[in-house]
């Protein structure tokens, strides 16, 4: 059963920085629900990271928007990122 934690849609996580933090916490409850040590990365790791994967879907994908779920399947964390519909 898949457990959603979080899911947010963000296009410009400079400009969106308290949805970045809704994310990065949502990790750490993830990795916590999980059984798994709740260490997540700090904040400016953790921003760098979403604005990395954010340009590079939205050069590979051709989109405004991309939406991150983060969720807990069958006592694995699940991170994914897709194009915002």
């Amino acid at each position: 059963m898949r457990e959603d934690i979080v899911r947010v849609d963000c296009s410009d996580p400079d400009a969106e920085r308290e949805k970045v933090e809704q994310l990065r916490l949502g990790m750490q409850e993830a990795r916590k629900r999980a059984g798994n040590p709740a260490r997540i990365p700090d904040a400016a790791t953790f921003h760098q990271f979403i604005k990395t994967k954010i340009k590079e879907l939205k050069d590979k994908l051709g989109c405004e928007k991309v939406q991150f779920s983060i969720a807990v399947e069958q006592g694995a964390v699940k991170f994914r990122a897709m194009k915002a519909k």
